[in-house]
Order: C-alpha cells, then sequence, then structure tokens
C-alpha cells in the first residue's frame, strides 16, 4: 500500500489587530520550554521560527487524536526539529478542531497562519495565485529570514 502523507511546517500568527506596531513591541514569546522570536510582516505579527512542540513519533505512524501533540522530525531525526521546527498534519495543527477560529497548537492569543493567510492575501492584493506564492515565499526568505517555507497558495 502506498500513501501520500502532508504535512506543515507550523508557525502562528498574533491576532489581528489595528495598532500601527503589530507586534505590540513584544519581541519574543515563550512557549513550551522554548522562545520564539517576533517579526512583523505588514500589519501582521508572526513566530518568525516554526514550532516545535509536542513528542516526536516516527514517520511509518500517524499523528492520532489522543490527546498529545504529536510532531514528525524530518528523517526521524530531533536535531531537524530542533533546526527546522516539527512537521505535524493539519489536523494536529489545529489540534483536531475542525473550527477555524481555533489556536489549534499555538499558544493563547495566536493561530496557526496558515487558517487565514490565504483568504487575507488573495483579497488584499487581487493578484494571480502563482505570482503571489512566489513574491510570498521570496519576502519570507529575503526580508524576514524564514527560509524553510514552502508557500502553496489553492
Amino acid at each position: 500500500m502506498f500513501f501520500v502523507l502532508i504535512t506543515f511546517y507550523s508557525n502562528c500568527k498574533k491576532d489581528d489587530n489595528t495598532s500601527s506596531d503589530s507586534c505590540q513591541g513584544i519581541s519574543a514569546v515563550d512557549y513550551e520550554d522554548q522562545t520564539y522570536n517576533n517579526v512583523a510582516i505588514g500589519t501582521q505579527c508572526w513566530f518568525k521560527e516554526n514550532l516545535n512542540v509536542g513528542t516526536m513519533i516516527h514517520s511509518m505512524h500517524e499523528q492520532k487524536n489522543n490527546g498529545i501533540i504529536e510532531k514528525y522530525c524530518y528523517a526521524n531525526d530531533t536535531s531537524n526539529c530542533t533546526k527546522f521546527g516539527g512537521l505535524c498534519n493539519w489536523d494536529g495543527m489545529m489540534n483536531y478542531s475542525k473550527l477555524e477560529a481555533m489556536r489549534g497548537i499555538c499558544p493563547e492569543g495566536w493561530y496557526p497562519i496558515a487558517v487565514n493567510l490565504r483568504k487575507n492575501l488573495s483579497v488584499e492584493h487581487k493578484i494571480n495565485r502563482n505570482l503571489l506564492e512566489i513574491k510570498l515565499q521570496k519576502l519570507l526568505s529575503t526580508q524576514y529570514g524564514l527560509n524553510h517555507y514552502k508557500v502553496l497558495l489553492d
């Protein structure tokens, strides 16, 4: 049997605000024994690093809704989770909630950026989807040092 597992590097975005200082003077957030630096992108505040929360499971096992935040590490090597952040499927990233407004595995007041990113960017910028993917990936990489993102909008 062959199957494809779709995983995401998980990252968090601060709840929307209208302040000109989108990170409200907070340069970092401590969460689950790790420090995540903040970066302002336009009027939004995001974690600069991918989340590295949860217990690593081997990539041959499926993540389950068992009350434990589970993650994969690239090549089943925990040092890759430390370097790049943990990988999880969509359900795991959302902490098995079907409501898009939920914070998933993010700290209180934050939510996965994938939830509203596509809607916000396509509405605000009204440009071709492929061009938007390329421009956003380049922006995240060159201006903000976020090199481990693959931007795919559907």
